[in-house]
């Protein structure tokens, strides 16, 4: 039986500062099928945000939306929603970067 592949399509993230040290980051992730047919039941994406130095500062995860029936049907999206406090802000002066990974992740737990 061939199975179709299933990748990430597109991923869209924002990120923002509440107040003086709180990091958020919601990352919006389209997964598609490469032959058109609709996404299985049991995927979820998962977001891990690191530090320069490559230390993990948080992960959460979502599952990816897989009711087509028509009305409810928004697309396969999963929206992954973080937030970090003790953050460095951006800043020209001290221009601190964060690393953000996101991972499929398929219905057995692992990344495909």
């Amino acid at each position: 039986e061939t199975r179709p592949v299933v990748p990430l399509a597109d991923l869209q993230l924002d990120a923002g500062l509440q107040g003086e040290s709180t990091g958020t980051l919601r990352v919006s992730a389209t997964v598609a099928c490469n032959d058109g047919s609709p996404v299985p039941a049991g995927w979820s994406v998962r977001v891990t945000l690191g530090d320069a130095a490559g230390k993990k500062r948080k992960e959460a995860s979502s599952a990816v939306a897989a009711d087509v029936r028509p009305y409810l049907f928004t697309g396969h999206l999963a929206v992954v929603g973080l937030e970090v406090s003790r953050v460095n802000a951006w800043s020209a002066e001290t221009p601190t970067l964060y690393d953000v990974t996101t991972e499929l992740i398929g219905p057995r737990g692992r990344v495909p």
